[in-house]
């Protein structure tokens, strides 16, 4: 959390303002995509350079990652009266922040929204993961023989997570040159959502969130049109039903 807060800090200093958003989508997929491609590429290197191998390159990554910092050069922030008063002890800087948001109505206000959001996707996922791994992980471990459950499971996460890279470059473009552009002021879409999500800077992204949303329903209802998937549980044998091999 505290060097995600450092490199917005350092992005708010180094990118002009109408370059924000590229760049926020930009770190979006430099951390997501390590999570999709690192393990699957470990798990390739490993019987080849061992254990030894793979901390070797760590080390080297790391170093790189400093150097980069070294090289780098990041404007320091002019001072500001809200700055000299914010300084003193590490309690009174730390308390900073929230007096700053809580005199600021606009940003506690948006502060909130991102709470309550937060709190009810927590709420749900607690019971949702439970809910999906016994109706999902349970199918897999009983019809995938447990010799090859490694191997069928590397790909199984693989082809789960391969949207996380995926994804920004997908909607990145579409919201800057697409959405966005069309759902401001006399765009070519306004007419059609701009009652539901209404006009000007984030009303695309409102609209494409809205989209994936319907989205997204529309594939968990539409799975259970097909048999294959809905009878996954019937059609394929426990793996202890299947003949061993000779």
């Amino acid at each position: 959390m505290v060097h995600l807060c450092l490199i917005s800090t350092a992005i708010t200093l180094m990118v002009p303002k109408k370059q924000y958003g590229r760049a926020n989508g930009m770190m979006s997929l430099v951390e997501s995509r390590p999570g999709v491609f690192a393990p699957l590429l470990a798990g390739a290197l490993l019987p080849l350079i061992r254990l030894t191998g793979i901390m070797l390159i760590d080390v080297v990554t790391f170093v790189l990652a400093i150097g980069a910092l070294l090289v780098v050069h990041i404007p320091q922030p002019p001072v500001t009266e809200e700055g000299r008063q914010g300084q003193g002890n590490l309690l009174r800087e730390a308390a900073y922040g929230f007096q700053y948001i809580f005199k600021r109505p606009s940003l506690l206000g948006l502060q909130l929204v991102f709470l309550d959001g937060n709190l009810m996707a927590g709420l749900g996922f607690v019971v949702m993961a439970p809910m999906i791994l016994s109706s999902n992980q349970a199918i897999w471990q009983a019809k995938v023989a447990p010799d090859v459950q490694g191997r069928v499971f590397t790909a199984r996460g693989l082809i789960a997570w391969i949207t996380q890279p995926i994804s920004p470059l997908i909607a990145g473009p579409l919201a800057d040159l697409v959405l966005e552009p069309a759902m401001r002021q006399g765009g070519g879409l306004t007419g059609t959502f701009g009652r539901l999500v209404g006009t000007g800077p984030g009303a695309g992204m409102a609209l494409w969130l809205m989209l994936t949303g319907i989205l997204g329903a529309l594939v968990g209802l539409g799975s259970y049109a097909f048999p294959v998937v809905r009878n996954a549980e019937d059609i394929l044998p426990d793996h202890q039903a299947a003949p061993a091999a000779e």
